[in-house]
């Protein structure tokens, strides 16, 4: 009786045990897919001013979104996001030509579950007061003047005269400037302010009277004497106050300038200047000057323009603690990777890194875009860089494989120009960077590197410029610097170890030259290939550079030729030693005392358009350039 009674307990228990499990199964809706209720959060109009603008709008949704424009007017950077985290739609608003309001739309699309359009109200030149030059200059005697002033308000004058300028409203168009004879032995400087009867809405116009006679300047603000354009073709208007003959010049061909007047006469006139910018169908941006100034052997008077042009239409940008999404040095990436991520191979970008270091997370492809570092992380053109503060890339710490590869590029060159090379510790592939066909790698630093062969790098028909490799060691195989196919000009190899085939630059393919380079003090721990190694005899040139020992290389094989070179010292302080200010510590720069200073061969820089050292000095200093990647300066320390 007892045994069944103990069976039967069992199988209420096991049936009771079943049917909770049951229950629990049939509560657990973890598997149910739930359907997200559509919501976006974002503002439903937007009022902007007539001026040419970026604009960014918060958004949050709950499904990913899609955005487009109606009209040409309003650009979009970004228009594809991800729910439920907090984003944001970029765009660029153009310039309002109209005196009235223009309007148009944004929609956006929550896949197929809603869509909502924003209002985009732009107000047209009416709404504000806009005159016809923000900026007059005049001489010692004076004058008076017109200008029109285009608004939909009606507008007052903050003063009617002062410093000997009297300011007249003539009607709602026009205000009358009229100037009397400076008698002050100074220059005077009155600003104006007009400005609409609620005063919300102002302009100011500067007026400049000189103490001289004879006058010529072109009456823009600092801002306004330094244009940047886009890549395409463009007119423009210079105007010119003068009361002298004078000419005008531009510093390159792109830029053309149109017919003007004669100077007749010696009151100041206003005239206009016509300039025509072609297209650039380069791949890097350029910067041109426009000089007007006084006729005659002796320049009295003078005045400039500054013109930049774009090579690509969009610039991606990286900033050290960036955690935007690329579309300004506001909004940098904080991670070159995110940025490289976003761009395409031949796409119409380019990518700016700000000075500061990077530690990558991995090996890291290069996109076949334009990578330019050293920024303080303000610029709006290339050559404001300072490249005495490179961008630093520090190589992944556990990555076995070369840090960066630059793959082929067909038909174009692109350049990565700017950076420091770092950290690398390579146990397979070929060398720290792995650089192919038609890159050109200029300004930087190959540095510290550890690697089983080619420490300071790999390069495969590629260009080298104003690059330092220094204090890399290799290990077993090949060389310090391998190039094959590769040209180089003004670089300076110093310093590296290996145990490979060659401690300095390894040369092979056809019609290569290594133009003011130097090559001195490396080391090679199981032979003595110290400085050079050439793949067969008599495949390169070398034209005006500087090599430790001689350019009898690996079994008497020699250099095709050896115009303008010099042999150096293993002694640096020799007097014909190279004379770097201190190796040891690896400073490169030159002892004024230096045989490499002014040896260099001009014609040979002259054909890449080189202009300025590694570190951004002037190129050629004292008529000749020098040898290696730094050029000397009286007042380097």
């Amino acid at each position: 009786m007892k045994k069944r009674y103990i069976k039967r307990y069992h199988l209420w228990r096991a049936l009771l045990g079943l049917l909770t499990l049951i229950s629990l199964v049939a509560c657990d809706d973890s598997d149910i897919v739930r359907r997200v209720e559509p919501n976006l959060n974002i503002e439903e109009e937007l009022l902007v001013s007539p001026s040419r603008a970026r604009q960014v709008v918060k958004l949050r949704s709950t499904y990913p979104w899609f955005a487009e424009a109606s009209d040409a007017w309003i650009k979009l950077y970004r228009y594809r996001g991800q729910a439920l985290k907090p984003d944001s739609i970029v765009m660029e608003l153009g310039e309002n030509p109209e005196m009235k309001q223009r309007e148009g739309w944004i929609e956006i699309r929550l896949m197929d579950q809603m869509t909502k359009r924003i209002s985009v109200k732009q107000n047209g030149r009416g709404s504000l007061i806009t005159l016809s030059k923000e900026l007059l200059c005049f001489n010692v005697n004076g004058g008076e003047t017109m200008l029109d002033v285009v608004t939909d308000l009606d507008w007052l004058v903050d003063q009617g005269q002062a410093s000997g300028i009297t300011f007249e409203k003539v009607d709602k168009g026009h205000l009358k400037i009229k100037v009397s004879k400076n008698t002050t032995g100074q220059e005077v400087k009155q600003v104006v302010t007009l400005t609409d009867a609620k005063r919300s809405t102002e302009t100011k116009l500067t007026i400049i009277q000189s103490n001289v006679e004879r006058m010529l300047s072109i009456p823009l603000t600092k801002e306004e004497k330094d244009k940047i354009l886009m890549k395409g073709a463009h007119s423009l208007v210079m105007p010119i106050s003068v009361n002298v003959p004078f000419e005008c010049v531009a510093s390159d061909n792109w830029v053309a300038v149109g017919q003007y007047p004669e100077f007749t006469g010696d009151i100041v006139q206003d005239i206009n200047i016509s300039l025509s910018v072609k297209p650039n169908d380069g791949v890097e941006e350029r910067t041109a000057s426009v000089v007007v100034r006084n006729k005659g052997d002796r320049v009295v008077v003078s005045d400039t323009l500054w013109i930049t042009q774009r090579a690509f239409s969009r610039i991606v940008y990286v900033k050290k603690g960036g955690t935007g999404d690329g579309t300004s040095w506001d909004r940098a990436f904080g991670r070159v990777e995110d940025a490289l991520a976003v761009c395409g191979d031949y796409s119409d970008m380019e990518l700016w890194v700000a000075a500061g270091e990077y530690q990558l997370k991995d090996y890291t492809t290069f996109r076949k875009i334009n990578i330019y570092g050293g920024f303080k992380g303000t610029e709006t053109k290339l050559v404001d860089r300072d490249l005495n503060n490179k961008s630093i890339l520090i190589a992944a710490p556990k990555n076995p494989w070369p840090s960066i590869y630059g793959y082929k590029i067909e038909g174009t060159t692109r350049y990565i120009d700017g950076f420091v090379f770092t950290g690398s510790n390579v146990k397979k592939g070929e060398g720290t960077m792995t650089i192919y066909d038609n890159w050109v790698i200029r300004n930087c630093i190959i540095r510290n590197n550890t690697a089983y062969r080619d420490a300071g790098g790999y390069f495969a028909n590629a260009t080298l410029i104003n690059v330092l490799i220094c204090n890399n060691t290799t290990q077993t195989t090949s060389s310090t610097v391998n190039a094959s196919g590769t040209n180089l000009y003004n670089v300076t190899i110093v310093n590296n170890e290996s145990g490979g085939g060659c401690a300095g630059l390894r040369l092979g393919g056809k019609d290569v030259v290594v133009v003011n380079t130097v090559v001195w003090g490396n080391k090679h721990t199981r032979g003595a290939n110290h400085q050079g190694y050439l793949d067969s005899d008599k495949n390169a040139k070398f034209i005006h550079c500087a090599v430790q020992d001689g350019y009898v290389f690996n079994r008497g094989f020699t250099p095709l030729s050896t115009e303008g070179c010099i042999t150096l010292n293993a002694d640096n302080g020799a007097v014909n030693g190279p004379r770097f200010v201190n190796p040891t510590k690896s400073d490169y720069l030159l002892q004024g005392t230096s045989p490499l200073i002014n040896a260099g061969s001009n014609k040979e820089i002259g054909k890449l358009g080189l202009t300025c050292d590694i570190l951004g000095a002037l190129r050629i200093w004292d008529n000749v350039v020098d040898m290696g990647a730094f050029e000397y300066h009286p007042l380097d320390k």
